[in-house]
């Protein structure tokens, strides 16, 4: 299964790598251009431990990839994790314009179903008809927090949507986690 991962920063590139490690080949996009150029040649974004060598060893073995193509990306997989920036403009006030920017851009080359997951922190309501997984990372331990067993905060779920079509996600994906309605 292909899996496209939006934003290469402290969240969505931990997760990427995360994900590629559970053997899932994910694809991870970001608009700048330089992080992906630096990503591509093994230089990371940010300091973690443990991350890079994560990540060399998925792109080695096929699994992480990177481009500045979302449409290219969207068009392969069948789950979207979009963990683009929100950094609240004031205190309190999300930042919500890219990820309206990104959703827009999913929405116009989209041709077929997908499962779109947002990552980013979003206020309450941002996703009513979308799959909702809160982020659970902590910078500097992120990768491990990731992996780390125990209890995990629920997906919120719109029957009508994402959840009809839970038998076409790999048990990777959702073991773990609790499906709620937030209908």
């Amino acid at each position: 299964m292909n899996v496209t991962m939006i934003g290469a920063g402290r969240v969505g590139l931990v997760a990427a790598a995360c994900l590629a490690e559970l053997g899932i080949k994910v694809h991870c996009v970001d608009k700048i251009a330089e992080r992906i150029d630096g990503l591509r040649v093994g230089t990371m974004p940010f300091q973690e431990p443990g991350l890079a060598e994560l990540v060399r060893k998925n792109v080695h073995a096929g699994r992480l990839c990177f481009s500045t193509n979302l449409d290219e990306a969207v068009d392969r997989s069948l789950v979207l994790f979009v963990a683009v920036g929100t950094e609240d403009e004031v205190p309190g006030k999300p930042n919500l314009k890219g990820l309206f920017e990104v959703g827009r851009q999913i929405a116009r080359v989209m041709k077929e179903y997908r499962v779109l997951t947002i990552k980013s922190t979003v206020p309450p309501g941002t996703a009513r008809l979308l799959r909702l997984q809160p982020r659970v990372l902590a910078r500097g331990i992120g990768h491990r927090g990731f992996h780390a067993p125990g209890p995990r905060r629920p997906w919120g779920t719109q029957p009508a949507c994402a959840g009809d079509h839970e038998g076409h996600l790999p048990a990777s994906l959702s073991r773990g986690y609790a499906h709620r309605d937030d209908g």
